[in-house]
């Protein structure tokens, strides 16, 4: 036996040589090459990582389709939450630009106009003004008013009956005598003027259109009667325009 800085014997070998009997520093390895035993335990961790994350990847369907249904529900709850923030904030934001487009009460007041009829003279008419355009009011004649019921079934371009040209707003009859129309041609804008033309009543002379004493379109270009405005009567001969 060979004693030296080992921990274990050495006997013959009969292939020769000798044979390590215990845990000799040379047999194992340790303190001449750690390495060798280190990497074995680096790939063993590798491994043991890989097991679990496998592990993970098949669990159960219940498990996985418990947490499936569970985290939608959350990213739901935040998107409605996110989004009913958002809204109230644009609202927020909004309403005072929404708010300032709201007609003032002066404003309100500038929109209607009101006009007592028994200033006009039979066979008159006079011009005022609603919303910045003017309007006719014309006190008509018996006779214009017979010319203007005579051609009810006449063929026109915008057929209207004399009686639905003085019809009130809230759909009540007029009053036959006084007819109320905005003061521009349906054509081009222009201001006719009463008396010309071959029916009578109004001739806007900028391209020749030809209104009867019902101020309805009979010739020329206009596609259209002289619009009536929305108006009442809030008295016997005051009407409110608008």
């Amino acid at each position: 036996m060979i004693k030296g800085e080992t921990h274990g014997t050495a006997s013959n070998d009969p292939r020769g040589g000798l044979k390590d009997c215990g845990d000799a520093p040379l047999a194992r390895g340790l303190p001449i090459f750690p390495a060798l035993r280190a990497k074995p335990a680096v790939k063993l961790r590798i491994l043991v990582k890989s097991w679990g994350s496998s592990v993970a990847n098949h669990a159960s369907p219940a498990a996985n389709a418990e947490t499936a249904g569970d985290e939608p529900t959350r990213r739901d709850f935040i998107y409605v939450a996110t989004g009913a923030m958002g809204a109230v904030g644009v609202a927020a934001v909004a309403w005072p630009f929404i708010d300032q487009m709201s007609p003032a009460a002066d404003t309100l007041a500038l929109s209607a106009t009101e006009y007592d009829l028994a200033q006009v003279p039979e066979g008159q008419q006079v011009v005022i003004f609603w919303r910045g355009k003017p309007v006719f009011i014309r006190h008509r004649t018996p006779a214009e008013i017979a010319a203007a019921k005579k051609d009810d079934a006449a063929s026109m371009r915008d057929p209207q009956t004399d009686a639905d040209r003085v019809i009130q707003a809230n759909g009540q009859p007029g009053k036959a005598e006084y007819l109320v129309v905005e003061a521009s041609c349906t054509h081009f804008g222009c201001v006719p003027t009463f008396g010309g033309g071959s029916f009578g009543g109004w001739l806007c002379a900028c391209h020749g259109s030809v209104y009867d004493t019902a101020a309805r379109i009979r010739s020329g270009p206009a596609p259209q009667n002289l619009i009536v405005p929305p108006y009442t009567y809030t008295s016997g001969t005051v009407v409110k325009i608008g």
